[in-house]
């Protein structure tokens, strides 16, 4: 109950996300290709018809649509975090999407490489669970969305 009335109140003051600014778009300029990683999921969401494989599928299929390059072996990757809870007194589920693009990173003070997320994006919902699925694609979908807007608007053709 306490981990419901505390992932509830996050709710409440978490309102959708974007980590967007000139410096973003400009981490997205000559990104010629990505891999897509998904995060594995709570179970419970598996067993009422979540797939991980299907998220992924989600997200390649916009990305190509888009003319983005996706491989498996790309040094830059669009990562989904997707947390999920299942809420105990009624028949509904909260979930939050992280949507972000991980790519290499060189700090020139120290000479040091590392990966970190360079853009990224996400929010927080409230959904019946019989909708649940659907929202959660939905939502992600969105999301890619505003990555391929932005991955555009920094490689105009």
């Amino acid at each position: 109950m306490k981990r419901s009335v505390a992932f509830l109140a996050v709710l409440l003051l978490t309102p959708k996300y974007r980590v967007h600014g000139p410096f973003e778009l400009q981490t997205l300029k000559g990104l010629g290709e990505v891999s897509v990683l998904v995060e594995s999921v709570d179970p419970k969401a598996v067993d009422i018809g979540l797939s991980i494989d299907q998220l992924k599928a989600d997200v390649e299929l916009r990305l190509r649509q888009s003319r983005i390059k996706v491989t498996d072996n790309a040094r830059s990757w669009v990562y989904v975090r997707l947390s999920t809870l299942k809420m105990n007194e009624e028949p509904a589920w909260v979930f939050h999407i992280r949507l972000e693009l991980d790519q290499a990173v060189h700090l020139d003070r120290n000479n040091l490489s590392a990966v970190a997320a360079t853009w990224e994006t996400g929010g927080i919902a409230i959904v019946d669970e019989n909708r649940f699925v659907d929202t959660v694609r939905l939502n992600l979908r969105d999301d890619v969305d505003q990555f391929v807007n932005d991955y555009l608007a920094a490689n105009p053709k």
